[in-house]
């Protein structure tokens, strides 16, 4: 267990910013499986994610979805006159102020795509990283999540190379 978080711990994020099409989206991870769901739910750990369609995806804790915590980890992760594809939450609304290109499908009209514009490929990951943590680990601690998250984009980024190990095994060393 500690060696799995030794290396968890290493394998986190990479430097260089995404391009392109990007979507974003936040997720609740943990908590109780009764009682309230959702946003205002008890014990649940808030995870905001980056995808760039065809590409990679980057995932971190965040204490609140405002737009004062999201914006600064967009424009540390995007580079400016990407395109930015997200749900109709207000805080997005800004992003055409920040060097951006934002569309976003209104999910409270149950529209989940409109052309290109959708936020289906973060979703999908969204899904595959809860159904790892149920299906894996069965409950993660927020103390921890982070390394599990950092391994889960690890995994996620390097899916379509030979090399995985000796990718992972470059990363501890460093």
């Amino acid at each position: 267990w500690r060696i799995g978080h030794k290396i968890r711990s290493k394998i986190g994020k990479e430097k260089e910013k995404l391009n392109g099409k990007i979507e974003v989206d936040e997720a609740l991870i943990g908590g109780a499986a009764k009682g309230k769901r959702g946003w205002g739910a008890e014990n649940k750990t808030c995870v905001f994610g980056i995808m760039q369609r065809e590409g990679e995806v980057r995932t971190t804790i965040v204490d609140n979805r405002h737009r004062n915590t999201l914006l600064p980890i967009i424009e540390e992760n995007v580079l400016e006159g990407s395109t930015i594809y997200s749900d109709e939450f207000r805080v997005y609304n800004a992003l055409n102020l920040h060097g951006y290109n934002h569309e976003k499908v209104i999910h409270s009209n149950y529209q989940w795509a409109n052309g290109n514009c959708h936020t289906n490929s973060i979703e999908g990951y969204w899904s595959n990283l809860k159904k790892s943590i149920l299906g894996t680990h069965t409950f993660v601690s927020r103390k921890w999540l982070q390394n599990y998250l950092n391994e889960f984009d690890f995994r996620h980024n390097h899916r379509k190379e030979n090399n995985v190990f000796e990718i992972m095994l470059i990363k501890i060393l460093k």
